[in-house]
């Protein structure tokens, strides 16, 4: 993967290969500052590559393995047909009980955030368009 690169370097440079200037203590008439605001929601300050319970080592001091359970292939096979249908049908609850299913550590979320699926929960109203016989089925307007 590499050395690590501070992001504070890497932005600096990236401001000078583009040829501004940083503004900054040293320099106040400068064209960039560079402002720390903190980590936002979902950040973090490194990546872990390994999630685990039962970790154990290898040869190599700097490699670990992680022994994870696993589905039989029959069962997997299983549950991602039925995934695939509901993903297919967008039954969004139905996937999330399929994955609870499949996945030792999922826990189901509250709701669902999936824009198009809560759409679809609304109740529909036949509007009739400028063509005879002809109507439009769109989500009723809450309150409506």
């Amino acid at each position: 993967m590499g050395e690590s690169v501070r992001i504070v370097d890497l932005a600096r440079r990236m401001i000078r290969l583009l040829g501004y200037t940083i503004r900054d203590a040293e320099n106040p008439d400068g064209e960039i500052e560079i402002e720390f605001v903190g980590l936002r929601p979902g950040e973090k300050l490194y990546e872990e590559l390994l999630l685990g319970d039962q970790v154990t080592g290898t040869r190599h001091p700097k490699i670990l393995r992680a022994d994870e359970e696993w589905l039989p292939e029959d069962r997997l096979n299983e549950l991602l047909f039925r995934l695939r249908r509901a993903c297919v049908t967008d039954d969004c609850k139905a996937i999330q009980r399929l994955l609870a299913e499949g996945v030792k550590d999922y826990v189901i979320p509250g709701n669902i955030g999936d824009a198009l699926w809560a759409q679809r929960q609304l109740p529909i109203a036949a509007i009739p368009s400028d063509s005879d016989n002809v109507y439009v089925f769109a989500p009723k307007e809450s309150g409506a």
